[in-house]
């Protein structure tokens, strides 16, 4: 399943993706600041959380975030079905390079 917007595609992630999460995403202190989650910042922590971060959106109404123009993850969301067919986010985060921009 995908959702797409003008800039924005929402999806589930290839396990390439964990590069171009770690250093959008994952690496910044300021992007996790008022998240539930710790920052990392190494290669292979980075690859053990897309692992849990693709098990988790197989069972879960979550998806990544990708930039369209780049193709590339930017970040993630979840989304909570309250009812039939109307979603509310449970958790959105964006790298800091990509917030903002409408």
């Amino acid at each position: 399943m995908m959702y797409e917007s003008k800039r924005l595609i929402l999806k589930h992630p290839d396990f390439s993706d964990w590069v171009p999460m770690l250093h959008n995403v994952w690496c910044h202190e300021e992007t996790a600041r008022y998240m539930l989650w710790s920052i990392t910042t190494n290669e292979a922590d980075a690859q053990e959380r897309m692992r849990r971060s693709i098990a988790y959106q197989q069972s879960h109404t979550a998806w990544m975030i990708y930039e369209k123009e780049s193709g590339q993850p930017i970040g993630f969301a979840g989304f909570c079905e309250i009812e039939p067919g109307v979603f509310e986010k449970t958790g959105i985060a964006m790298g800091r390079a990509f917030v903002g921009k409408g």
